[in-house]
């Protein structure tokens, strides 16, 4: 089935033909330095590119990140750049795996765990960001805290210990540990589905909860923002999907190299996601204040009829005092929301 190629020295590793390739895992040169698959010039240049890809995708996400936030305080800014990183650890992992060191160096193991912790709970900590602009109920974001740790804590703590057994050589042990914790890559992907789909819903909340002459100026922002939220959120699922299938099928190989540009289109998407939905937010506001300036001026010109025909200048000072208390806490609430925003997202 296998040629032997003596022009392309891999340390021992053949040529493959591509429809022969195996995509389990590394299949040869386990226990030396150098590339643990076999040689096929195309499977080279695909992980290549499609790496290639995840790492600039995330060191762009980064550098526009810096560029685009004022504050650099914010829960969001800081999970989405260890979201970033975790991109870059994982791609330079398998890079490690496939290429450089033997498959029982430590070195592999180090950075998959730290790139899994940055990835999954950082992640999870981008969605919750972007579901606390909508200003769901109390309860439902501290059930998403709640949610977020209680994941983090079951599903990197074996990650964790085959860490540890694979830097003190107990291989035998670390493997066992990683067959099962392999299974707990679901948890993850059900923990960004249910955030995801709360986020749908209290974004559904949200846009109806707009006065039908304001949701006029407001449809084709509404429709692009909620259109871009479902497609966000239908690559998650799609790339949770396909990734877990491939992990339950063992096909490692093929799974390492997708993988990392999966994740950083995932991150793209929802940062491009909550660029939409912030401006959707401050549209929505600058629209609601024009339309309260109308209703007020509606209503004083009503009181000022019922008072024969006054100006609004002879009114009464009852009256006036009512008028200014309503812009006043009109002014107070867009105000809030507007602070809410900034804290959230510090950036234009």
């Amino acid at each position: 089935m296998n040629a032997t190629l003596s022009l392309f020295p891999l340390g021992g590793c053949s040529y493959s033909k591509l429809q022969d390739f195996e995509w389990k895992d590394v299949s040869c040169n386990l226990e030396q330095w150098g590339p643990s698959i076999h040689w096929n010039p195309a499977i080279y240049c695909i992980i290549a590119v499609l790496h290639a890809l995840a790492l600039w995708l995330s060191l762009e996400l980064i550098v526009r990140a810096i560029l685009s936030f004022k504050r650099k305080t914010t829960l969001y800014f800081w999970s989405l750049i260890s979201v970033a990183v975790g991109v870059i650890f994982i791609t330079i992992s398998f890079q490690l795996r496939i290429f450089v060191i033997p498959i029982r160096y430590w070195a592999f193991s180090v950075l998959y765990t730290i790139a899994q912790i940055l990835l999954k709970t950082g992640l999870a900590l981008v969605l919750y960001s972007r579901l606390n602009i909508l200003q769901p109920k109390r309860r439902l974001l501290q059930a998403v805290v709640a949610l977020i740790i209680v994941t983090a804590i079951i599903g990197h703590v074996p990650f964790l210990i085959w860490t540890i057994a694979t830097v003190i050589d107990h291989h035998d042990l670390a493997k066992q540990i990683r067959s099962v914790a392999n299974y707990f890559e679901l948890l993850f992907a059900a923990q960004e589905t249910s955030i995801a789909s709360c986020y749908i819903y209290y974004f559904w909340q949200y846009m109806n909860d707009v006065p039908p002459v304001t949701s006029k100026n407001l449809k084709w922002d509404i429709n692009f923002t909620f259109t871009g939220l479902v497609a966000a959120s239908l690559w998650v699922l799609l790339s949770d999907t396909t990734l877990n299938v491939l992990l339950y099928n063992e096909l490692f190989l093929a799974r390492m190299t997708i993988m990392p540009l999966f994740q950083a289109i995932k991150l793209s998407l929802e940062f491009v996601v909550l660029n939409y939905l912030v401006k959707f937010r401050k549209k929505k506001q600058r629209c609601l204040g024009r339309l309260h300036v109308l209703e007020t001026s509606q209503v004083l010109r009503d009181r000022s009829a019922d008072l024969g025909g006054s100006s609004i200048d002879d009114e009464s000072d009852g009256t006036t005092r009512w008028s200014k208390e309503i812009r006043k806490a009109r002014r107070i609430e867009m105000q809030e929301g507007w602070q809410n925003t900034s804290n959230l997202t510090s950036f234009e």
